[in-house]
């Protein structure tokens, strides 16, 4: 049955029978021939980058008089799905859409059930941790840093490998009784940046605008000086000037800026689909 089932891939080429590729260069170049593609092949089975899902979506909308294109089943992967994007989409194609989390260098951690509220890991093939910053073990549902240890890979096994990501193991049992634990991701370790002379985790920025990941489909944060920021937004619909005041509110809260919010219609993506989640423009100047 799996064989016979109909997917169509964007970005990543998988070696597997009925798939309809899709390159990112034809997302930029002819994305209406994507959707003639989609319409004729109709799959079972849509996967790619929740910005390039978006950005199909978006082209959609405006071509819906030419199209007729629905998809039972919506699987993201390769960046976190933003509640406003599920809702587009699930809206959009009519399908029930879920994500997926993983690390190129070992494959799929963990997935989404039917409640959509965390990520079942793959127990058999992982030891998944959460951990402070020196690497002492975290109870669940507090946040740390995560760490991977997968034995399947027979010339280097990965032992508490630092994926990048900070998250937390959810605490309580899910309802759809699969008995696995479940682990949230709460943004990418690493990168900071210096606002008013302190450093901020870019992982901060990412963390607030998840509070209002209903209303925004997309985000980018961009500094444009030393102590400014702009904080560019694809709308949904649930994006008001009431969210708009909120959201400035929790930054100044939070990070000490309250941010210039630009709302947009697209935003630009890498060679692998994905959106860059903060840009540093006082770097160019140097």
């Amino acid at each position: 049955v799996i064989n016979d089932m109909k997917v169509a891939e964007l970005g990543v080429k998988y070696p597997r029978p009925n798939l309809r590729y899709f390159s990112l260069g034809d997302l930029n170049s002819d994305s209406e021939n994507i959707l003639r593609e989609l319409q004729r092949f109709k799959p079972y089975l849509l996967e790619g980058s929740a910005t390039a899902i978006a950005e199909i979506a978006r082209v959609y909308t405006k071509s819906k008089s030419k199209f007729k294109i629905r998809i039972p089943f919506i699987n993201t992967h390769s960046e976190t799905l933003m509640e406003g994007e599920r809702e587009l989409l699930q809206n959009i194609f009519s399908a029930e859409v879920y994500s997926r989390y993983g690390i190129g260098e070992t494959g799929v951690i963990g997935v989404e059930c039917e409640t959509k509220n965390g990520f079942h890991i793959h127990e058999e093939s992982f030891i998944v941790e959460v951990v402070d910053e020196m690497g002492n073990p975290l109870a669940a549902g507090q946040r740390g840093r995560i760490l991977v240890s997968f034995f399947y890979n027979d010339v280097m096994p990965f032992l508490r490998y630092a994926v990048g990501d900070y998250g937390m193991i959810i605490p309580e049992p899910c309802p759809c009784d699969i008995p696995t634990r479940r682990i949230r991701i709460e943004g990418r370790a690493g990168e900071t940046t210096v606002l008013h002379g302190r450093p901020i985790g870019i992982v901060q920025f990412e963390l607030i605008l998840s509070y209002f990941s209903n209303s925004i489909l997309r985000f980018q944060i961009v500094k444009k000086d030393a102590d400014s920021l702009e904080v560019r937004i694809i709308p949904t619909t649930h994006f008001t000037p009431d969210v708009m005041g909120k959201l400035r509110q929790e930054f100044e809260t939070v990070v000490g800026v309250s941010p210039d919010i630009t709302l947009v219609n697209t935003l630009p993506y890498s060679n692998r689909g994905k959106t860059k989640v903060f840009i540093d423009e006082t770097r160019r100047r140097c």
